[in-house]
């Protein structure tokens, strides 16, 4: 295992880049500020994986959608 700057690590460095890990979340002054962003950010990823599971299920969607890519094709240039 090597470490940021390139040479090999011990268990020493990794315990104090962990208890440096902890000393930055202890510096955090609205902890409960970033669990609720962490929480939202979670629900709204989940959030929008339903969506587009419930527009994909759709069959006139999904279908429209394929047919026009495939009308559209790849853009083609007149040869000179």
């Amino acid at each position: 295992m090597r470490s940021r700057r390139g040479g090999p690590t011990s268990n020493r460095s990794e315990t104090d880049q962990r208890a440096f890990d902890v000393v930055q979340w202890e510096g955090v002054e609205n902890k409960s500020e970033v669990a609720i962003i962490a929480g939202a950010s979670l629900v709204f990823i989940w959030f929008s994986s339903a969506v587009v599971s419930a527009v994909d299920s759709i069959p006139l969607v999904s279908g429209c959608v394929i047919e026009c890519t495939q009308w559209m094709g790849p853009t083609r240039t007149k040869a000179s």
